[in-house]
């Protein structure tokens, strides 16, 4: 029966029994991770602890698949740390993606980004509540100049086919494209197709 020994610091030191995962409900688990609700700032709760367990049990690739309307930006820069430092490639699909939830599917190693044939795509500054003095609102207002600027400036280390100054005017609002004209625009590599989607879940 195999063995893999866990190096995952969230884990316990021990053995994993892989034959026991994949032959019980833990199956969806270990192969694959879902993003299927808002992201929030409760990252105890899944992603991360699931991809560095993952990452800790073999390096195969692992699978994402994403329904989101976005959330918070912290939540998701953690989120895409975790998958810019881990070995294991990684499939992302999108079904419909919003706001943050788009920046983490770009995170999906290249060539393998995927969006179903219907999703959306929708790409906006981010925004959030300042509350305080003037010069609380002043701190507040530079925050988030610089977190938008750090949200362009992954979308286009990750393959974004605009220049910033394109990209800051397109997303001044709420800009939305479908699948093909996010291929275009540098989201995604490929549209899923029953083929392909057989070749990745099998």
């Amino acid at each position: 029966m195999k063995k893999t020994k866990v190096t995952n610091p969230l884990l316990r030191p021990g053995n994993i029994d892989v034959d026991r995962i994949v032959g019980s409900h833990e199956y969806l688990l270990y192969k694959r991770v879902y993003i299927m609700d808002h992201i929030i700032d409760r990252p105890d709760l899944g992603f991360i602890p699931k991809m560095l367990m993952l990452d800790s049990i073999n390096h195969d690739p692992i699978k994402i698949l994403i329904y989101s309307p976005g959330g918070s930006v912290d939540a998701g820069f953690a989120m895409c740390d975790v998958m810019g430092m881990i070995k294991s490639p990684i499939i992302t699909v999108g079904i419909g993606l919003q706001s943050m939830a788009t920046t983490v599917f770009m995170m999906g190693s290249p060539g393998k980004r995927f969006l179903f044939p219907h999703a959306r795509v929708m790409l906006h500054l981010p925004y959030g509540m300042m509350r305080g003095d003037e010069k609380d609102m002043a701190i507040a207002s530079k925050q988030m100049t610089i977190i938008k600027n750090e949200i362009i400036d992954l979308l286009i280390q990750q393959g974004i086919k605009r220049s910033k100054k394109q990209l800051l005017k397109d997303i001044d609002r709420e800009h939305w494209l479908n699948a093909e004209e996010s291929l275009s625009y540098g989201i995604g590599d490929s549209i899923i197709t029953p083929k392909i989607y057989k070749e990745i879940f099998g």
